[in-house]
């Protein structure tokens, strides 16, 4: 379908290229062979953008967002966005509740995506910003990017309600799942890739996380002495 769509495309410039020589040379009025040219390309170019709009074959996904912005997010991103609420207002309690949810709800599917990456040494996924397919490509592995995004969370919480060996399996949970990617929009509405978004690596985060915990709480941080999976 990105083919179609390309092809689609390069046959709307090329005509809109066409009429921009043609007027360029200043006659009145366009030859009917034109004319019949700058239709096609007018109907081509509605015909994409209805398609654009009305299905999710490009990686701005303006038919998902509108299906979104009328009858609400999926459950599980519904699910995700309240684990994110606790996080960012410090409901910490609330933080441990709903991402042991998203944990239990993805732990395996997720896990399995994580196995069959590590298995075919599939290439790791970027950090920062990405091109607008490889974006859709990580965010097709949603399950595992959810459920490193709920062992994040989770990590933390249990920090904040001192409880650090929780928090310690939690993030050692996390640190294992080296493929998830979280997507940050920077603001951007409209769904699927955005010019100004980002990826971040909840396992590189939590690395860090688990080493200031055990740090400061005077634990092991090697997650492989004791096993940190929840």
């Amino acid at each position: 379908m990105q083919f179609v769509i390309e092809v689609a495309l390069a046959l709307v410039a090329a005509l809109v290229v066409d009429l921009i020589k043609y007027l360029l040379r200043k006659r009145s009025k366009p030859p009917v062979n034109l004319r019949r040219r700058i239709w096609l390309a007018a109907l081509v170019g509605v015909g994409l953008a209805i398609l654009l709009v009305a299905s999710d074959f490009t990686p701005i996904r303006l038919g998902e967002t509108l299906a979104v912005w009328i009858l609400g997010p999926p459950e599980d991103e519904r699910l995700m966005s309240t684990a994110w609420q606790d996080y960012k207002q410090h409901r910490w309690n609330d933080a441990v509740s709903d991402s042991d949810t998203i944990i239990k709800r993805f732990r395996k599917v997720g896990s399995k995506i994580e196995r069959d990456l590590e298995q075919s040494n599939a290439p790791s996924p970027p950090e920062g910003s990405a091109g607008p397919w490889v974006t859709i490509d990580i965010m097709k592995r949603d399950p595992l990017n959810f459920l490193a995004a709920a062992y994040w969370i989770n990590g933390q919480a249990f920090e904040q309600i001192n409880q650090p060996e929780s928090a310690r399996a939690a993030y050692c949970s996390c640190i294992a799942l080296k493929y998830a990617r979280i997507w940050d929009p920077h603001g951007w509405i409209i769904r699927g890739w955005a010019p100004s978004g980002i990826f971040w690596s909840p396992s590189e985060r939590a690395e860090d996380d688990l080493a200031d915990l055990a740090r400061s709480k005077n634990l092991d941080g090697n997650c492989e002495s004791k096993g940190g999976e929840q």
